[in-house]
């Protein structure tokens, strides 16, 4: 396009920025997404059921073990309000009359791309499990602000950056009450949401045409606010590899787990549509 990337990047688009993620919880856990943004899209107000409790037992089936009474998940809940820090705005300040964001993908794709730069103009960045920076600042840029991350991945998060937990299991969730009542003395510093395990649902049921178990954590991200996406989608057709794999990895887009092809499917649609920007090299070079 020839523009510079913070010109580019900044310049409105339909759904573009300042949309905030409010969180009421129960138990101290997100129990529903409000959506405020600069442009007047309500694309999540006009397709998120009403807010449910975090802790009603349609919830509780996403994260409850079968020898886990319902009662009892309640009762865990009201426990690991005593750890979890005070839910909050997500963005605590307003850097401009609208805040940009960028969900970092891990894919293949961004290798050799030169984003990293479009991507740090950026208010906030969100980046997926443990996608590496270091090695690859050029493509993928610096700055991060905050991570979507499943149990296993959420070891060694750098200081500063927030995570956001993605439970679907009440090992999940144990294992981060345990993790964070280790840390109680520092609970005020730290940056934790979980994630209503609804949305999984919400995703699975309204966008994946439940062909999938689950979505994966990017599919997961780029509904989280309004957006540019960088590193979503395959390689080249039927290939989908990270960034930072030396293998291919043609099983994942077979993979019981994730549903690869329909995923992109649903998020070009979604570009199609205007709700979110998918930005490549040529995008902004």
């Amino acid at each position: 396009m020839g523009s510079s990337a913070a010109e580019y990047i900044h310049k409105s688009h339909p759904y573009m920025n300042n949309q905030v993620l409010q969180t009421s919880s129960t138990a101290g856990l997100v129990s529903s997404t409000r959506t405020m943004n600069c442009a007047n899209n309500g694309h999540f107000g006009l397709t998120l059921p009403p807010p449910i409790p975090f802790s009603s037992s349609l919830h509780a089936q996403r994260v409850q073990q079968n020898d886990i009474s319902y009662e009892a998940f309640l009762a865990f809940l009201e426990k690991m309000d005593n750890v979890l820090p005070n839910p909050q705005l997500l963005f605590k300040e307003k850097k401009r009359e609208c805040t940009s964001c960028a969900i970092v993908g891990n894919s293949q794709n961004l290798k050799g791309s030169g984003l990293g730069k479009a991507i740090d103009c950026h208010d906030y960045v969100f980046r997926l499990n443990r996608g590496p920076v270091e090695g690859y600042e050029n493509d993928v840029g610096t700055f991060t602000t905050h991570r979507f991350m499943y149990p296993q991945s959420a070891t060694k998060i750098p200081p500063g950056t927030g995570l956001i937990f993605i439970p679907f299991s009440m090992n999940d969730l144990k294992w981060l009450n345990n993790t964070l009542t280790k840390y109680a003395d520092r609970k005020k510093f730290l940056k934790v949401i979980v994630y209503n395990p609804a949305f999984f649902i919400y995703v699975h049921n309204k966008w994946g045409e439940k062909k999938s178990r689950y979505p994966s954590t990017g599919f997961f991200g780029s509904h989280f606010c309004s957006v540019d996406l960088f590193g979503f989608g395959q390689e080249s057709p039927g290939v989908w590899r990270h960034y930072w794999d030396k293998n291919y990895r043609d099983e994942w887009s077979k993979s019981r787990v994730h549903n690869a092809d329909q995923e992109y499917e649903t998020i070009e649609k979604l570009k199609d549509n205007g709700i979110i920007r998918i930005l490549r090299k040529q995008d902004i070079t």
